[in-house]
């Protein structure tokens, strides 16, 4: 009776400290973790903050499995929208740690904005697209952009920073249908 007992209790502990290890954002079943899949593919992910307005300009990031990064950034010209682009070689190890931090705060179960939006309000977006092509879009307006959506967008950031340390390799009139390609 008394080695059952144990046990019981060694089990709920193990269930409760699974549950905190896996923090905020994550469950037991963590969606975002099946979505991207084995990390031996995840060469193939790309990840995307898209953050241009169309009044205000903006930053769109783009990050690729294998490490390469685009950063564009749009500003308002005495003739319309210019933009930078920026191209950066990142170490792979900071494009597996920013796919686990998108597996950290669960991406693909957090949710759209689902209040109207103010008028000329921003509404960022962040797009994950697995190895097999599968794109999972999340977009909060501006007023919202808060939580595990921000951790991310901060993470987007950083990369900006970088970016801006380096030259520019366009500089020119905004391409507002430019799609970036590996």
């Amino acid at each position: 009776m008394v080695s059952k007992m144990i046990f019981k209790a060694v089990l709920i502990i193990g269930i409760g400290s699974v549950a905190l290890a896996c923090g905020e954002g994550m469950s037991l079943k963590n969606k975002t973790r099946g979505f991207f899949g084995m990390e031996e593919t995840w060469s193939k992910v790309k990840l995307e903050l898209y953050d241009i307005h169309g009044l205000w300009g903006g930053r769109a990031i783009y990050v690729f499995g294998d490490g390469k990064a685009l950063v564009r950034i749009v500003t308002s010209g005495d003739s319309g929208f210019v933009e930078k682009r920026y191209l950066l070689n990142l170490d792979p190890a900071h494009v597996r740690d920013l796919i686990k931090i998108f597996i950290a705060k669960d991406f693909l179960t957090i949710k759209d904005s689902e209040r109207p939006g103010i008028p000329d309000e921003v509404n960022p977006s962040i797009t994950a697209v697995n190895s097999s092509g599968e794109r999972f879009t999340v977009w909060r307006w501006g007023g919202e952009v808060k939580g595990r959506f921000e951790v991310l967008c901060n993470e987007f950031l950083k990369i900006e920073e970088k970016a801006l340390k380096t030259e520019p390799v366009f500089e020119g009139p905004y391409g507002s249908g430019f799609l970036p390609t590996e």
